[in-house]
């Protein structure tokens, strides 16, 4: 609370802070982009169903505008919507709610919900499905931590699966850019390193570097 809360001076009176639930461990913010405005809301991992009833009441509250749900965890590393059985939370308390369950009780009910961003899990991955009103849901995991190219590469003959600490990430972000002026609207995904001060793209070696993450990258 003392970190999140609404009435913290990073989010207190900020106009594009519009509503927090438990202290601010659910949250949610507008954006404008690209001449449209955006909802966000930031989900705490396998939510009770109260947390559920608050972001459905802001949705109500901002209702069309094009939503965006962050949460530590949806999609795993293989593009499943399940938790590790070691740290599903609904088993221990049948109110919570597992990726699955929070996708057919809450996302997949929402159409103006369009894409769901997650963590957790290590690497990337994506999967895209229709809500129940036909419309495309882009679920995205993203998860660098990993990633420690920025060592093992200044380390003499060490082996890019050298025994160092996860938690690293080589200070990559994943750039989501919107182009709504297009005749049809795209959005476009970029992963940028601090470290290397690039784009994936402009690295030569960035596919071996990271193939462990998944065989097709």
């Amino acid at each position: 609370h003392a970190t999140f809360g609404a009435d913290t001076p990073f989010f207190r009176d900020k106009p594009w802070y519009v509503s927090s639930y438990r202290g601010g461990a659910n949250s949610a913010q507008v954006f404008n982009g690209g001449g449209y405005r955006f909802l966000h809301l930031g989900l705490e991992m396998s939510p009770h169903t109260d947390v559920i009833e608050w972001a459905e009441s802001v949705l109500a509250k901002y209702k069309g505008l094009p939503t965006i749900i962050s949460i530590h965890e949806f999609i795993d590393g293989e593009g499943n919507r399940e938790s590790l059985d070691c740290l599903d939370l609904s088993r221990l308390d049948p109110d919570r709610h597992n990726p699955q369950r929070l996708w057919d009780r809450f996302v997949s009910r929402h159409d103006q919900i369009f894409a769901v961003l997650n963590g957790h899990f290590h690497g990337c991955r994506h999967r895209i499905d229709s809500n129940q009103f036909g419309h495309p849901v882009y679920q995205f995991l993203t998860n660098y931590q990993t990633r420690k190219q920025s060592v093992t590469g200044s380390v003499p003959d060490a082996q890019p699966d050298a025994h160092i600490l996860d938690g690293i990430g080589d200070g990559w972000i994943r750039m989501m850019e919107f182009d709504l002026a297009a005749d049809q609207p795209r959005l476009r995904l970029r992963a940028y390193s601090t470290y290397f001060k690039a784009y994936s793209t402009e690295l030569p070696n960035y596919a071996s570097w990271y193939a462990s993450e998944h065989p097709d990258l």
